[in-house]
């Protein structure tokens, strides 16, 4: 019979040699098919049966506290393993304090009796048997037999160690590890019988759990592949289909087996080929792993499929490709959606660059300009390097500068801005009137940002409007005054006279026998018959005087601060004047008369058509008393102090007119 010595040294021989065989199985595994910690246990087992072996030949430290801590050890570690299989893996806390608590029970060993040893390794024994024998019982999943076989295998060990420490507590004389006893060849044919069947065993368990994962995975793998949320694809360095999933198929309209038959390039679009095939070259080098781009794919119908392609490739150990997982999201909506914002974009983009009103954005902390339009370009004449960063201020004429300051302050008060008329100064020095609309552009906090501004080329409405404005005042033949505007300004007048107590006289006249003038010459020269007339009273008037026609041949003078006897003074030069400048009528000199009435400003209380009717009045005394002369109508001092002898009869002799008149 083999003595339990050399026992322990084949035992450790064999665990040591079976641990390293683990190792270099499980070193070209994929690691879900390790066994994590068994190759250690199994070393470290060994490591401790040889140390143990060599009792008596070594130092006690080696043959005691190492052997026995390695043992134990090792023991442990075949206990996290099995957990680990069986689905109950063991925290790092309790993997370390396992270990500190193993080592420092083999420091005790050598102040120990040989008893002590005995039981305190057993019960450490016991534990890490006891333990993988109720883990195989209580699993699931594995194969029901042979984890029952492996579960009552365990705890039958255990069994023998608590059987060993029980003997070795009872007797007096307990006999030494090397004694050949019946329990010890017992326990060393267990652990024998451990080594190689239950090794095999947990082989095949470990086997089949890494089996199972690998189908779980791969059935994870396949639901994944053939969700209908994007389309997947397997394709082969040669650039073959070796997989699709049904979403991909549908999108380009072919079947799975239709689509193995070909390769990728085939179906790609022509003018996204040259691209992915770059990419494609730089992952066969080795230069990248995987690329992302956007493609586009030629479906079976002939429509174009716009697709966004994530690919990554799969490399054998020799950094070789073995294949491409490439993921396919159809994005041919997007891609349409993006093409009609991007048309809506030009076409606004367009409609603001050549909208007929001046689009700008001004930044109204500084007043400059941000942004503009080429319309506002167009009509400025200023390029746009000259008008980005430059103060809208020196844009606007200076006549203008103070009602454009008001509109910035009110739009910073309100954020608005409306119907602002003001006038710009063009490149060339000319100006147009704008109509100034404003909106503000707030941050989150509402605060402004900038403005959007626009300007309204006015200038031809303001054109309009001046003309429509003098023609509605202007007399048409002689572009002076006509009835209404004189009515307007004459009333104004007559009210400033009387609130400042100040003397105001009218006259009216009217060209002597002007109707058989047109009825001799005609229209056309009775026309400059007016005009004539028109250009000498011009001549002999102030700038502060008001000539208006009031229709046909009539003709009405307002005088501001004149007394009616200075008006009749005035208009008796007039008329001589008119007389001593003869018009030629159709080759013949012929002198013009005029009648002419003048009225004063009597009273407080006298109105403008009183004071026509006094005129007119005077008018027709001229007419009666044989034309061509100035009859000035009765007034009164009442209101105005007016001189002695101011306000003569017809036939009394006026006064001379003040200084100051034209041609005195």
């Amino acid at each position: 019979m083999i003595d339990i010595q050399t026992a322990i040294l084949f035992l450790g021989c064999g665990q040591l040699t079976f641990g390293f065989l683990l190792v270099l199985y499980q070193r070209d595994q994929e690691p879900s098919q390790r066994i994590p910690y068994w190759a250690t246990g199994k070393i470290m087992q060994g490591i401790g049966s040889l140390l143990l072996a060599g009792r008596g030949m070594i130092p006690d430290f080696w043959s005691m506290t190492v052997a026995n801590s390695c043992l134990l050890g090792g023991f442990a570690y075949e206990c996290w393993a099995i957990f680990r299989i069986t689905g109950r893996p063991v925290s790092r806390t309790l993997h370390l304090a396992s270990l500190a608590g193993i080592v420092l029970m083999a420091a005790c060993f050598p102040f120990w009796s040989l008893t002590q040893r005995i039981i305190a390794a057993s019960m450490v024994d016991t534990i890490f048997y006891a333990l993988p024998g109720w883990a195989f019982l209580n699993q699931r999943g594995m194969r029901p037999l042979l984890a029952t076989y492996l579960g009552w295998s365990y705890l039958a060990i255990a069994g023998v160690f608590v059987a060993r420490a029980l003997w070795a507590a009872l007797l007096f004389a307990p006999p030494t590890i090397f004694t050949s006893s019946l329990v010890h060849q017992v326990l060393h044919v267990a652990i024998y019988y451990m080594l190689l069947a239950g090794g095999f065993g947990i082989l095949l368990l470990a086997k089949e759990n890494a089996d199972r994962q690998l189908r779980a995975s791969e059935a994870r793998f396949r639901s994944y592949f053939e969700l209908p949320l994007i389309g997947i694809t397997i394709t082969s360095p040669d650039k073959g289909w070796l997989d699709a999933n049904a979403k991909l198929c549908d999108m380009l309209g072919y079947t799975k087996d239709e689509l193995i038959t070909m390769t990728w390039a085939e179906l790609t679009h022509p003018d996204d080929l040259a691209v992915d095939l770059a990419q494609f070259e730089r992952v066969m080098a080795g230069e990248i792993d995987g690329y992302d781009l956007e493609k586009r794919f030629i479906g079976k119908d002939g429509h174009t499929v716009s697709t966004h392609l994530a690919l990554q490739c799969v490399r054998r150990p020799d950094r070789s490709v073995n294949y491409f997982v490439v993921l396919l999201d159809d994005i041919t909506e997007r891609k349409q959606t993006e093409t009609a914002l991007q048309d809506s974009e030009a076409r606004y983009q367009d409609l603001y660059e050549n909208a007929p009103d001046m689009y700008l954005s001004v930044e109204p902390q500084t007043g400059r300009i941000l942004q503009c339009n080429r319309t506002v370009l167009r009509v400025t004449g200023f390029a746009k390097h000259d008008l980005i960063g430059r103060p809208v201020f020196d844009l606007y004429h200076p006549d203008c500068l103070d009602t454009a300051r008001q509109a910035m302050h009110h739009f910073m008060k309100i954020g608005n801005v409306h119907d602002v008329e003001l006038q710009i100064c063009r490149q060339d020095g000319s100006r147009i009137s704008v109509s100034l609309n404003v909106t503000a552009v707030r941050d989150a906090t509402g605060n402004i940002v900038q403005s959007r501004s626009s300007w309204r080329d006015i200038t031809e409405r303001k054109r309009l409007e001046e003309q429509l404005q003098q023609q509605a005042t202007t007399d048409g033949l002689t572009g002076i005054a006509n009835r209404r505007r004189f009515i307007d300004l004459a009333t104004v007048e007559i009210k400033r006279s009387v609130r400042l107590n100040h003397p105001l006289a009218m006259a009216i006249m009217d060209l002597d026998h002007f109707k058989s003038i047109n009825d001799t010459y005609g229209h056309v020269i009775g026309d400059q018959a007016l005009i004539a007339l028109t250009r000498i009273c011009q001549g002999n008037i102030r700038e502060i005087d008001l000539l208006a026609r009031f229709g046909g041949d009539e003709f009405v003078v307002l005088f501001p601060e004149t007394t009616a006897g200075e008006a009749q003074a005035v208009m008796e030069r007039l008329r001589l004047a008119l007389n001593a400048q003869p018009i030629d009528l159709r080759g013949k000199p012929v002198a013009l008369t005029i009648s002419v009435g003048i009225a004063g400003l009597a009273s407080e209380s006298m109105s403008l058509d009183t004071l026509l009717d006094h005129a007119d009045h005077a008018l027709y005394q001229a007419k009666d008393a044989g034309r061509n002369r100035v009859v000035s109508g009765e007034c009164t001092a009442a209101l105005i102090n007016i001189p002695a002898g101011a306000c003569p009869g017809s036939a009394g002799v006026p006064p001379a007119p003040p200084s100051g008149w034209p041609g005195l």
